[in-house]
């Protein structure tokens, strides 16, 4: 999937791999240098059709993944697309230069990948910490639950959550606190084993 500012109007374009320019390159990995679109049986007008441009030259190639295995062939991550070179069409230097736009287009998002995923972890942590200093400062048991409801919804960016407790002859669990449900119901409602 892509998206395409024009004029003010932003567009999604979506496509099957092996569909079009941009999915054959996805399915193949091959760089492909077309200087007219519309006599090329793998350029699909569609695009233009929805979006009132018209594609005249094309230059196409994948953006692998970054690697530093030594065997097998790196994984197609996305594809990067040129069109309609201004003053004729592309050339070998057009792709040697966007060849190397692409291997740096290529670290950024795996960056940009290991970046959310490591922001996520540290959230995680620190859920974890913000637990540990309620349970510390917590008098007693509901407080430490009425507190634990509350971050809990933050952390994961729910309407409601619910804590329920076993009874004391472990035959039923009782809501002992809720955020965003009605106290006076839960208070009459258990769940059995």
């Amino acid at each position: 999937w892509s998206k395409v500012a024009q004029k003010a109007e932003i567009l999604e374009i979506r496509l099957k791999i092996g569909t079009g320019i941009a999915g054959h390159v996805a399915k193949t990995g091959e760089i492909i240098n077309i200087p007219d679109a519309y006599n090329d049986d793998r350029f699909d007008p569609s695009t233009d059709k929805k979006t009132g441009y018209h594609t005249r030259s094309i230059l196409c190639m994948p953006i692998f993944e970054p690697t530093t295995k030594k065997r097998g062939k790196p994984a197609i991550i996305g594809v990067l697309q040129v069109l309609n070179k201004i003053d004729g069409i592309f050339t070998d230097s057009d792709e040697d230069l966007l060849s190397s736009i692409s291997s740096q287009v290529a670290i950024s998002i795996i960056n940009s990948r290991l970046y959310s995923a490591l922001e996520k972890k540290i959230n995680e942590i620190n859920l974890l910490y913000e637990i540990e200093r309620d349970m510390n400062k917590a008098y007693n048991l509901e407080e430490l639950l009425n507190r634990l409801v509350e971050e809990i919804c933050d952390a994961l960016k729910t309407e409601a959550s619910l804590i329920n407790l076993l009874d004391s002859n472990n035959e039923n669990f009782i809501a002992r606190a809720a955020k965003n449900f009605d106290n006076i119901k839960l208070k009459n409602l258990t769940f059995s084993l």
